[in-house]
């Protein structure tokens, strides 16, 4: 996926900082959005008459899946209409919502409310409520969770003074036999329930002709500023539990061409998911049980939840959660995914490290999120996309680095990259010395370096001990450089640092008696970062010849 998902927010000034500015232009946009939501409703059109709606008030069709619900103050909302399916049961282990502060997203958060009749004493009380929030914060939990995100996922509510949820206690002047949708909404407006940064869930004490009801927009729009991005919306449940369902209709569930929709009902027929059941939707088609263990808030996460596509039987690059409205997503206003707030971390499993000889370098690497990208940088390059086994060819000699970072399907970065270095070095040869018992000169074949670039390079030198059996003392030390001529013929050079002289070989005056003369060659080998890497190799004995230790050949002889 191009984008989303969330890891518990536990210090909350630390991610608002972190993460504002990844939701800036989410928020900006929902501002701007925010004014239009109104008048993109009220300028849908009715394509039948308006007329009362049992237990919904005076409403008007403007889609085969929309009605659009008169308001006393003048405006309007659109709903699918009143739910008559049976209570939610979650088997889900109870968790805690977050509070406002902790929303990266901004201020936007859902506030809880329980609300009666001028005339019905209510029996529900703030206990009460806060379980069956945190009963359906838990089951969001753990469908993120199985969806691909790490941490799971928290629903945002208005907090208390101590950080529970806060419980608003609403009467309203309605009373029960005239209570619809349209006079809950409207004396809930009344009281200032509309801000635009706030959805509403809604427990109202009495009952009424369904288990409850969800304002919705229709739009299937996959980026931050769709409407269901935005408040106010209403949620009730009439004193039957159908909060996590009527909370999927406000943030845009079930939309029309969604997998498995029932499309003109607004729900969706493969159980057991919270938002579905057999509706008579123009989509609908027989229950199909996909999901046997428990009730899924969504199924096989492919219709409007997926925390991380992907990892659902919807998801993957081209899927219709991967293009349409998703709940999971990371531009979610009302739902912290912590997929999209904790970045991978990257290990490189295998490649290279230390000394090698190889020019050619392939490294394993892996991210603790499934389906992170990677992106790799050698030495001192730019950060590209690069995926294991990532092969490198062709390298210079010399020290190299590689940084590998891994990217959240969010789009969160590994702050911490994970680096291998390593260095290049050329083949040790060691050439050869000619030794001559008769003759003080000695002539030196160089060794040759074979594949050397500019920007790698050969020292090699020839020292001079005389010794007498039992201890040796350096004379002279002929260094050279290796040189190309052309042709690409190997020339070797004695090159004298401490006077600059260039001949063919050294001149050595005789031994003392009793001593003896003899050359032990040194090879250095430097890579890029000016590291040697060296041998030294000693005479076996005192006796004359030539030997060879390590490779790499020395001469000596009885003065």
């Amino acid at each position: 996926m191009r984008r989303s998902r969330r890891t518990r927010l536990t210090l909350c000034a630390v991610l608002g900082t972190a993460f504002a500015a990844a939701f800036a232009g989410s928020a900006s946009a929902g501002a701007s959005k925010a004014a239009e939501k109104p008048a993109r409703i009220a300028a849908k059109k009715c394509i039948d008459g308006e007329r009362p709606v049992r237990g919904q008030g005076p409403s008007c069709r403007v889609s085969k899946s929309l009605w659009k619900v008169k308001l006393r103050d003048g405006s309007a909302v659109l709903t699918h209409g009143g739910d008559a399916g049976g209570t939610t049961v979650l088997a889900a282990t109870p968790r805690s919502p977050l509070c406002p502060t902790a929303n990266p997203a901004g201020d936007y958060y859902q506030v809880a409310i329980v609300a009666w009749p001028s005339d019905v004493t209510p029996n529900e009380t703030d206990v009460s409520l806060r379980a069956r929030i945190q009963a359906i914060n838990g089951s969001l939990y753990e469908e993120a969770v199985e969806s691909g995100s790490p941490s799971g996922a928290d629903y945002v509510f208005a907090c208390d003074g101590v950080g529970q949820i806060r419980v608003d206690r609403v009467s309203l002047p309605t009373p029960a036999a005239q209570t619809t949708f349209s006079t809950i909404l409207s004396d809930l407006r009344a009281q200032g329930y509309k801000k635009t940064n706030e959805k509403y869930v809604i427990w109202y004490d009495a009952s009424m002709p369904y288990c409850g009801q969800g304002t919705m927009y229709e739009d299937e729009t996959d980026a931050g500023g769709n409407p269901n991005n935005l408040g106010p919306d209403y949620g009730i449940s009439y004193d039957c539990n159908a909060l996590m369902h009527e909370h999927g209709h406000n943030v845009g569930a079930v939309q029309y061409s969604s997998p498995f929709s029932s499309g003109s009902g607004g729900h969706c027929w493969q159980e057991s998911d919270v938002m579905c059941y057999a509706d008579g939707g123009d989509r609908a088609k027989p229950l199909v049980f996909t999901c046997t263990d428990r009730q899924h808030y969504d199924c096989k996460h492919n219709d409007y939840f997926d925390a991380k596509i992907g990892a659902g039987e919807g998801g993957g690059a081209g899927s219709y959660l991967d293009t349409s409205w998703n709940i999971g997503e990371c531009y979610v206003r009302w739902i912290v995914n912590y997929a999209c707030t904790s970045p991978p971390e990257t290990t490189i499993e295998s490649g290279p490290s230390g000394i090698v000889q190889s020019r050619v370098a392939t490294f394993v690497f892996s991210a603790s999120e499934t389906g992170a990208s990677f992106e790799c940088r050698l030495d001192l390059g730019f950060y590209g996309p690069c995926s294991p086994p990532q092969t490198y060819s062709n390298l210079a000699f010399g020290q190299h680095t590689l940084s590998i970072r891994a990217r959240s399907s969010g789009g969160l970065v590994d702050p911490t990259p994970a680096t291998r270095t390593w260095s290049v070095t050329p083949a040790r040869q060691g050439g050869s010395l000619s030794c001559s018992a008769s003759s003080p000169r000695m002539s030196v074949a160089a060794p040759i370096a074979q594949g050397l670039e500019p920007s790698g390079y050969v020292v090699t030198r020839t020292d001079f001990y005389r010794s007498d059996g039992t201890s040796s003392t350096l004379v002279y030390s002929a260094p050279w450089l290796v040189g190309v001529a052309a042709g690409g013929a190997t020339v070797p050079t004695w090159y004298d640092y401490a006077t600059g002289a260039v001949t063919n070989g050294v001149q050595l005056s005789e031994a003392p008696g009793g001593s003896y003369w003899f050359a032990l060659q040194l090879v250095v080998w430097f890579d890029l970062a000016g590291q040697p890497v060296t041998a030294d190799y000693t005479p076996a004995s005192a006796g004359g010849g030539t030997q060879t230790s390590g490779g790499l050949p020395f001469c000596y002889w009885p003065s």
